[in-house]
């Protein structure tokens, strides 16, 4: 989570939980045409092990949910 992503959370392409003051973790967004691509999911190390990235993915299928998009896919990169 050492990354830049202050151009991305200016633009709305990046969630970012807040724990304690610090940021705790984040998911980076692409909007496309037909669907979310969901390029970046991070919790840092201190809060690892405690479900905050499924409750992160959680949060984006709800909202996809809400926008009536039809679907959402995970693909693992590691």
């Amino acid at each position: 989570m050492s990354d830049d992503y202050g151009r991305l959370v200016g633009s709305g392409c990046v969630w970012v939980l807040v724990m304690d003051e610090e940021v705790g973790g984040l998911i980076v967004l692409r909007r496309e045409a037909d669907h979310v691509l969901v390029s970046n999911v991070a919790v840092g190390r201190a809060h690892q092990g405690r479900g905050f990235g499924r409750r992160l993915l959680t949060m984006l299928k709800r909202m996809l949910a809400k926008a009536a998009t039809t679907s959402c896919a995970s693909t693992p990169t590691s």
